[in-house]
């Protein structure tokens, strides 16, 4: 690895002398856990080392610290980047001229050559410009699973939201261990759902959803199974989901306290952590073998009295779409480099792979939702989903009919 960053050093050089040691870079994010916060700081380093001056801004949490963006913005107090992952929000603000365009550092980097269409589709404002600098990549829609315990109780492993998919849950339960690793996060809820309607429905439901939002998609058949089968999947956590972090969730998978998590590639960087090693302690799938577009992403905020990107931001987005760095930001995490151009990272294993070999399959990569529904709607369809999770009695019928009034307000 440190060969690696040696070799990126050379091609960071545009901005670095013109980022002055007085311009303080104050980035928000939400990247709290331990393996986010070592992926963080990978970057963190290399910005200083080349003249940067990182000022971190840690928030706990994508909704809160995406509220205090936001606020920031609309008081006219902008940080100077904010890491977060892609959504809405940031084509609302290029809209309003909120954020600079970097697209002077994309295109002296060959951005457009380097990075895959779909990634360059979602950075990019409708002016052509790019304004976003990605990461990271992640399967959002990964399902892992406790490879130690399947073998012991003889357990099939499924392939889909099927009925195999349940017996393993259910053989489980029945030997007296959480079947369902699960958290409170919003996106803990939102994610499983989100996975199911791509796997079950394809590509054509996912856009009849959440392109057009078409009515007679959401009330059809087809739909509501998807539903009640998320439903389902209720029956298979333990009471102590409510109020458990992600990574926790976690843990307990990698401590054989549970069989399966569903949750993005990153997981993948805790069970690591905690000494397992994939196809060996842990295994994954990805139902129906198609994900969307998730990934991490820098932002650029328009500082007051500036009409253009500072030197520190150029600098921050050069250094962060670097080949050789984006390898050392994903090692840590269950995450994989944007750049095509960029090396599989050393400690990368059989579910990193899958992960990336689905990305790059034709047909395999859908949009992200948060990409065309705004971040109120977002949230009516992330409260209407966590509260149908949360009870049991809620009829589907009242999930369907609100979730068409919350997604055709849009």
């Amino acid at each position: 690895m440190k060969k690696l960053l040696l070799a990126g050093v050379a091609a960071l050089s545009l901005f670095a002398g013109s980022a002055s040691a007085q311009e303080k870079t104050e980035v928000i994010h939400h990247f709290t856990a331990a393996t986010e916060r070592d992926s963080l700081k990978i970057l963190a380093d290399k910005f200083t080392e080349m003249g940067g001056t990182w000022v971190d801004n840690a928030v706990a949490g994508p909704p809160n610290s995406r509220r205090v963006y936001t606020s920031r913005m609309q008081a006219g107090q902008p940080p100077q980047a904010y890491a977060t992952v892609t959504n809405r929000d940031h084509l609302d603000f290029i809209k309003q001229g909120l954020l600079v365009d970097i697209d002077t550092v994309a295109t002296e980097g060959n951005w457009r050559e380097k990075f895959p269409k779909a990634i360059i589709d979602a950075i990019s404002g409708a002016d052509g410009k790019i304004y976003l600098v990605p990461a990271a990549l992640y399967v959002p829609n990964m399902v892992f699973y406790n490879k130690t315990l399947f073998d012991k109780f003889g357990i099939e492993v499924p392939a889909q939201y099927d009925e195999t998919f349940f017996a393993a849950l259910d053989k489980l339960k029945e030997n007296g261990v959480v079947p369902l690793a699960f958290s409170s996060d919003a996106f803990h809820i939102r994610f499983p759902f989100e996975g199911m309607l791509l796997a079950l429905g394809g590509q054509d439901m996912w856009n009849k959803v959440w392109v057009e939002r078409d009515e007679a998609t959401l009330r059809s058949d087809e739909f509501r199974h998807i539903v009640e089968t998320f439903g389902r999947l209720r029956g298979y956590v333990d009471e102590g989901a409510a109020g458990r972090p992600w990574n926790l969730s976690a843990n307990m998978l990698a401590s054989g306290q549970a069989g399966v998590q569903i949750m993005g590639s990153w997981a993948n960087g805790e069970y690591r952590a905690a000494g397992l090693s994939a196809e060996k302690e842990f295994g994954c799938f990805i139902p129906g073998q198609m994900t969307h577009v998730h990934g991490d992403v820098f932002v650029f905020p328009k500082q007051p009295g500036a009409s253009e990107a500072t030197a520190g931001q150029k600098l921050l987005a050069e250094v962060v779409a670097d080949p050789a760095i984006q390898t050392a930001y994903v090692e840590p995490r269950g995450a994989m480099p944007v750049r095509l151009d960029a090396e599989f990272p050393k400690n990368g294993d059989a579910c990193l792979k899958l992960g990336l070999d689905t990305f790059r399959t034709e047909g395999a990569v859908a949009a992200n939702p948060r990409s065309h529904i705004d971040p109120q709607v977002d949230g009516e369809y992330r409260d209407i989903m966590n509260e149908f999770f949360a009870v049991p009695d809620m009829p589907v019928d009242e999930v369907i009919d609100r979730l068409v009034e919350a997604l055709q307000a849009s």
